[in-house]
């Protein structure tokens, strides 16, 4: 969905590597918004369960380094609870999930 790029940056003066890595999360975004204003409650398809959230690999690389480790359900949630934009299901965000009445899988795009 979003091309994840990385640039190496060398700095002669000072000997310092610096690793970038960018992603643009708007059409991830884009597609929460209209799960969640549109067909959110319906499953997405067989054995899947439904889904309530993307997140792209920048910000949970971003996550890490703010102490959540979004693979953590407890952390997960904190974090959605923080972050609600990455949510695409309706229902309000506890510390235990979303509470709309049905379980629910996170997609790491």
């Amino acid at each position: 969905m979003s091309d994840v790029q990385s640039f190496v940056d060398y700095d002669p003066k000072t000997d310092n590597i610096t690793y970038t890595t960018v992603q643009d999360r708007m059409p991830i975004l884009e597609e929460n918004y209209a799960r969640k204003v549109g067909a959110a409650a319906a499953p997405m398809g067989q054995g899947l369960g439904r889904k309530v959230a993307s997140i792209d690999m920048v910000t949970v690389h971003n996550a890490w380094d703010e102490g959540y480790d979004l693979f953590k359900k407890e952390d997960l949630y904190a974090f959605l609870k923080a972050h609600p934009e990455y949510v695409s299901a309706q229902g309000r965000i506890t510390n235990k999930g979303i509470d709309s009445g049905r379980d629910g899988k996170i997609i790491i795009k």
